[in-house]
């Protein structure tokens, strides 16, 4: 009994999310961590926090004794025969002693993926969340999880020189689907506060930086200087006076990567087997 009720405990919480978009926007309901997301035409950058708590975790910050960590690995990526995608983890991510850890497992399914030809991008994500699915129900089965996960995971990149956004979603009642969201040029897409979101639009001054709008005409360099402005102050000691329901226990390090549109090649350089897939970066790594 005692070891079921230590499983039980789940390292990772649920926050709000939303999207700021030009296209018909949808709200995520309840989410994980502080992460952000943008897109411009010159690709995605793709952010989040490190801390990673236990869900009903008192603290402000980790408890390293204790299981807990401020350089968790949030954000992932690969590149494929004609893809190459960023995917964040959030939510519920691993029972407390780790016998069962969503990032691993699913790091798994998507290596199995890059090896595989797709016909489209929706194609791709419900594969690795039809994977990842059956990975969390047969750890159920064998009682290693002691109920199904609550999860949220957005994949973002290029399809065959396409920009794409999908979002896969786990819920406790032992289902899982994958929305879309339609991209328009530009997107802020975040986890964490709602409330630093709309002061970053409006240019508070305790940012330092304002998200920058289409008409704006924001870089990449753009993207990712909004993603690490909105990571930096949600995890910040004000933004515990403005929205401490949503802010408590962020923090750790920021790690960033983007996700570039591919180059272009001439039909003799194809020839010799070049790839248009696009590629994947990182700005600042994870710790190891």
């Amino acid at each position: 009994m005692q070891d079921f009720k230590r499983e039980a405990r789940f390292l990772g919480r649920l926050l709000p999310s939303g999207t700021i978009s030009l296209a018909p926007q949808w709200l995520l309901r309840a989410r994980m961590t502080a992460t952000a997301i943008m897109f411009t035409g010159f690709g995605f950058a793709v952010a989040a926090d490190g801390n990673q708590l236990f869900g009903d975790s008192p603290n402000l910050v980790p408890d390293f004794e204790n299981g807990e960590s401020d350089c968790a690995q949030k954000v992932f990526g690969v590149e494929g025969r004609n893809f190459a995608i960023a995917y964040i983890m959030r939510g519920k991510i691993a029972t407390e002693r780790r016998t069962f850890d969503a990032s691993v497992e699913m790091q798994k399914e998507v290596a199995c993926l890059s090896r595989r030809r797709f016909d489209a991008p929706r194609e791709l994500v419900n594969s690795a969340a039809k994977g990842l699915f059956r990975r969390i129900r047969a750890a159920h089965e064998s009682g290693i999880l002691p109920c199904f996960l609550g999860l949220e995971i957005p994949f973002v990149g290029y399809f065959n020189g396409d920009p794409f956004c999908l979002n896969a979603e786990f819920f406790p009642t032992a289902h899982y689907q994958v929305r879309g969201q339609a991209l328009d040029g530009w997107l802020f897409m975040f986890s964490g506060s709602q409330i630093i979101a709309n002061l970053m639009q409006e240019g508070d001054k305790r940012i330092g930086y304002r998200i920058k709008g289409p008409d704006d005409q924001p870089s990449l360099h753009d993207a990712i200087e909004a993603t690490r402005a909105y990571i930096e102050a949600c995890s910040s000691q004000w933004a515990l006076e403005v929205d401490p329901k949503n802010c408590r226990g962020l923090g750790g390090h920021i790690h960033i990567a983007t996700v570039t549109p591919p180059v272009r090649l001439s039909w003799f350089v194809s020839l010799f087997g070049s790839k248009t897939q696009g590629r994947f970066e990182w700005v600042i790594p994870p710790k190891k």
